[in-house]
């Protein structure tokens, strides 16, 4: 095994699943009309199954840096898809629509609060995904080995 992991697939991987289970969240939420705390689902059903192909690929867990390069990379691609998405609502509402009202209305501290609150859920969720999920998933695919 090599010492440094090309990351790049998992991570499309993630990206991949990440948009995927974005959309099926946003039916869920819009059709059930639920929180959209159910976006935190997405999250975790994306980095489950980066760090499941990981692991099977590897049989390991990914050490600390890969973990913490798999976190902050994922971390990226999730802030990308939300700010294109957001940009894509911009495009199509134009300045008299809802995003843009709710958005003009707040303060830009308000909003740096909001992104940090939210990164620092993320990189937890992420964390835990590709540590401990990751290291408890290695060992069950190890011992059917």
């Amino acid at each position: 095994m090599s010492d440094r992991v090309p990351l790049t697939p998992y991570l499309m991987k993630f990206a991949t699943a990440y948009v995927i289970a974005s959309m099926v969240v946003w039916v869920i939420v819009n059709l059930l009309h639920v929180g959209t705390s159910l976006t935190a689902l997405a999250l975790l059903l994306a980095s489950y199954f980066a760090v499941y192909r990981f692991v099977k690929d590897q049989q390991r867990a990914p050490n600390r840096s890969e973990k913490w390069r798999l976190v902050f990379s994922s971390l990226a691609a999730v802030w990308v898809f939300t700010l294109a998405g957001v940009f894509a609502i911009f495009l199509t509402e134009g300045q008299a629509g809802g995003l843009h009202q709710k958005l003009a209305g707040q303060p830009l501290g308000g909003v740096l609060i909001t992104f940090l609150i939210i990164s620092l859920v993320a990189v937890f969720l992420l964390h835990l995904s590709y540590g401990w999920f990751a290291s408890s998933l290695s060992k069950v695919l190890n011992k059917e080995d």
